[in-house]
């Protein structure tokens, strides 16, 4: 991935169809220079689909799994295709080859689109996957950051809430209640109030899922500070307990002093005679 290539390169799928990877050509610079990206070798795809099902079986696991390799290895969308081509029969295949030559292009150059049109197949052809029993077994842990719960989170209601219409890149716009009040139901209990009180409209229908994670995390920041600052307090009182130990002593003696009641006096009647 990355590096100069010769056009019309080729790979074969486990069916010896023929299934061409076109590079990507894509405009580097002013000066109007242009890079070649090299197809994926087959050793990568394989290794890569399998890692993925047929949406049917999956749900939209193949679409976050496709989305994550194509982040990180600049994948073009023909590559993509040769990786869920295992999983699909010769009809799909012509299908969802046919929808994403169709959104790049004859020039090639809307890559983007080549990816939107396989996120819509897989939408539309994934099985819905509901299992609330994993949601709420979701939930952040006392060291997680809000951040890497709030990527865990979304992954897990996505793949496991039985809804289609919203993937990782919108779900932030969703003004869904279900949605918000199981998010707020998961992070940690600070956080929750925290949302809660300096946001009270977030179970409007006009509150979004962004609005909610943004006051998150600031509560979050806040509360680092807090902690933080509570720590450096507890550290700073031992230091002067190691720096004035004989003072500290005193000061214990004078506490425990003040807490001893003065005795009081016992008044003796003399008995009276008959």
């Amino acid at each position: 991935m990355g590096g100069a290539a010769t056009p019309n390169m080729k790979t074969t799928d486990e069916k010896d169809e023929i299934v061409s990877l076109r590079p990507l050509k894509k405009i580097e610079s002013v000066e109007g220079r242009t890079i070649l990206y090299e197809p994926s070798s087959p050793k990568d795809i394989e290794i890569w689909s399998a890692e993925i099902d047929h949406p049917r079986r999956a749900g939209l696991q193949p679409w976050m799994k496709l989305k994550q390799l194509m982040l990180l290895y600049e994948l073009h969308p023909y590559d993509g295709l040769a990786i869920l081509f295992k999983h699909l029969s010769g009809t799909e295949r012509t299908q969802i080859r046919y929808d994403v030559e169709d959104a790049i292009g004859e020039d090639g150059m809307r890559p983007g689109k080549g990816w939107e049109a396989i996120k819509t197949w897989i939408q539309k052809h994934s099985r819905a996957q509901v299992n609330w029993t994993t949601i709420t077994r979701c939930m952040q842990k006392e060291d997680e950051g809000l951040d890497q719960f709030n990527k865990r989170f979304f992954e897990c209601y996505l793949l496991y809430s039985g809804q289609t219409e919203y993937d990782m890149d919108n779900i932030d716009q969703s003004q869904d209640l279900p949605l918000k009040t199981m998010y707020l139901q998961q992070v940690l209990p600070e956080i929750r109030r925290g949302v809660k009180t300096r946001l009270p409209s977030w179970d409007n229908r006009s509150c979004t899922m962004a609005e909610i994670k943004e006051v998150g995390e600031k509560v979050d920041r806040d509360e680092e500070v807090r902690i933080r600052f509570l720590a450096d307090e507890k550290k700073e009182i031992a230091r002067d307990r190691e720096r004035f130990p004989q003072s500290n002593r005193d000061r214990e003696r004078f506490i425990q002093s003040e807490n001893v009641k003065p005795l009081e006096r016992c008044t003796v009647t003399a008995p009276t005679r008959e």
